[in-house]
């Protein structure tokens, strides 16, 4: 299921991640297993149109402890995305060893990336990364209902 702005859902087919919105200007994307090559696509392109059509920057919240991104060439072109103007900065939880990998990876691409993107083993410090970045992001979201299971 996805969230195409505050309050919009669509469905998507494939169930391999879900982006939701949880403010206008926070994205929650929750893998919930590996993806294919043309999941990766499909990210990607809604992605873009994410930012693409966003009235203020976007940051994200990444729940990879499930699924991850794993090829290069995705993490190169997610890299990119973080020069886009409305690329607020996003985070990732997960204890998972390629989880850590692949992030740090994907940070090493890009300098926007490197300051703007952090990884971390707990949802409550992924959250104080986000606030970090901007102020009061994450206040008002219940946390133990957006997120399931263990942070």
């Amino acid at each position: 299921m996805f969230f195409f702005g505050w309050g919009q859902v669509n469905e998507m087919t494939s169930k391999t991640y879900t982006c939701q919105y949880l403010s206008p200007n926070l994205i929650l994307v929750t893998w919930h297993t590996y993806p294919t090559e043309d999941d990766e696509r499909h990210f990607l392109s809604e992605h873009r149109q994410q930012l693409g059509t966003a009235q203020e920057p976007l940051y994200y919240i990444s729940d990879l402890r499930q699924g991850r991104i794993i090829t290069v060439a995705t993490l190169v072109r997610m890299s990119e995305l973080t020069q886009h103007p409305n690329y607020g900065g996003g985070t990732a939880f997960s204890s998972d060893p390629i989880s850590k990998i692949m992030v740090s990876s994907f940070r090493r691409m890009s300098l926007d990336a490197t300051t703007k993107t952090a990884m971390f083993e707990s949802l409550e410090e992924a959250l104080g990364f986000l606030e970090s970045l901007k102020a009061g992001i994450t206040d008002g979201i219940d946390w133990n209902a957006v997120v399931s299971g263990p942070g």
